[in-house]
């Protein structure tokens, strides 16, 4: 029905709004891991050296590039995304290999890490919590399902099943063994430690800093990828349920390039909102895209 369409538009609205602004912030953050340009030094005669964190500008910046792109008609280049896929599933195979090395070499803390596990039972409150919280935590594992489903116009029919297809291969094999990989290679207590930015460090114990700096750069990438998923996914979702008179049909009005810049426009500036508002803190909304994504998943079902 028309309500239910609706309602899953709106939080599939939301769940844009929160890839998009957690997105460019972690990109961000991963980028300053090789070039620590967040922090900016001002001196004052009388009040001396204030440091400005940047962050949050820098990722209203990124934001804003990435709308001024896809108002420009950036949605058309399929090129962009192909080529980010293809590095990030070459990344991914050599992240697996090294790892696979680093175990043949005789380094290894599967044993060290697999006996935290009783502690672990007992702090999550029984095995049954704890299998519970982590298979919540692995769906999230397949975010980004839900994007494809505001293409399934623009595809052939057959092929949308086709991408939920090969999507779920990509996870099943990719993810187990990235994760076995990071077992592997680093001691649960650095783990806990690295959680933001686990695949970095796992990378610097398996290959040393030069694969750390790739894999840097192939996550900024993939994030920055998602912000444009988001920005072209919003775009399509919002002007169909204008013309569908869910939301004001005003908003649909498209531009020579075949965009909508007020959707865009709107989109940007509810994203930079949110990330002021919350001061780059964005616990809170990651509880909200977790909700938005899994209500959304639901409704395919």
């Amino acid at each position: 029905s028309k309500s239910i369409a609706a309602i899953a538009g709106v939080m599939t609205i939301l769940s844009y709004i929160a890839t998009a602004v957690i997105s460019a912030k972690v990109g961000i953050e991963y980028l300053n891991k090789i070039i620590p340009f967040h922090e900016v030094v001002f001196s004052f005669p009388l009040l001396g050296q204030i440091t400005v964190d940047t962050i949050i500008p820098e990722t209203i910046i990124l934001l804003l590039v990435f709308a001024l792109l896809v108002i420009n008609g950036l949605k058309d280049s399929a090129k962009v995304a192909l080529g980010i896929f293809i590095f990030h599933i070459f990344t991914l195979t050599v992240f697996v290999v090294l790892g696979l090395w680093f175990y043949l070499s005789g380094h290894s803390y599967i044993s060290e890490n697999l006996n935290k596990t009783h502690e672990l039972i007992l702090s999550f409150g029984g095995f049954g919590n704890m299998l519970y919280l982590a298979f919540s935590a692995c769906l999230l594992g397949v975010s980004g399902f839900e994007s494809s489903a505001n293409f399934v116009e623009e595809q052939k029919k057959g092929v949308f099943r086709k991408t939920l297809r090969n999507m779920l291969l990509g996870v099943a094999i990719f993810n187990p063994l990235i994760a076995l990989a990071v077992i592997n290679a680093m001691p649960y207590e650095a783990i806990t430690v690295s959680r933001d930015f686990l695949l970095a460090d796992a990378a610097m114990s398996i290959a040393g800093n030069w694969f750390m700096i790739w894999v840097v750069i192939d996550a900024f990438l993939v994030l920055a990828g998602a912000v444009l998923t988001s920005f072209v996914g919003v775009s399509g979702l919002v002007h169909r349920m204008s013309l569908d008179d869910c939301l004001p049909t005003w908003l649909a009005l498209d531009n020579k390039h075949g965009s909508f810049p007020r959707i865009i426009i709107g989109f940007f500036l509810l994203c930079s909102s949110i990330l002021i508002v919350t001061k780059g803190e964005l616990m809170s909304l990651a509880g909200v895209y977790t909700i938005a994504f899994l209500s959304v998943m639901t409704l395919f079902a």
